[in-house]
């Protein structure tokens, strides 16, 4: 079976918890979901839960630093990200 572990992680911890799935799946592809410089807070989680939110209700979506692979390839695709307003 083919995995991809895609994560997106603001604070660190998501990425820790990818982290340690990635160590139960050695064979497992991983892709980092990330966004240009600049595009959120680094310091304010609520502001940048509060900008997330407003792209949620506008579609209005930051582009992808990473180009996304070929999902076709994978059995099963994995995704971590934070949750927040969740």
């Amino acid at each position: 079976m083919k995995i991809l572990i895609a994560t997106y992680s603001w604070s660190g911890r998501t990425a820790r918890l990818a982290d340690q799935i990635a160590d139960r799946l050695p064979d497992a592809d991983r892709y980092q979901i990330a966004v240009p410089d600049g595009t959120y807070s680094v310091t304010d989680m609520y502001a940048t839960s509060d900008q997330a939110t407003q792209q949620l209700k506008t579609g209005n979506y930051p582009a992808l630093v990473n180009p996304l692979p070929d999902l076709g390839r994978y059995d099963l695709i994995l995704v971590s990200s934070p949750v927040w307003s969740g």
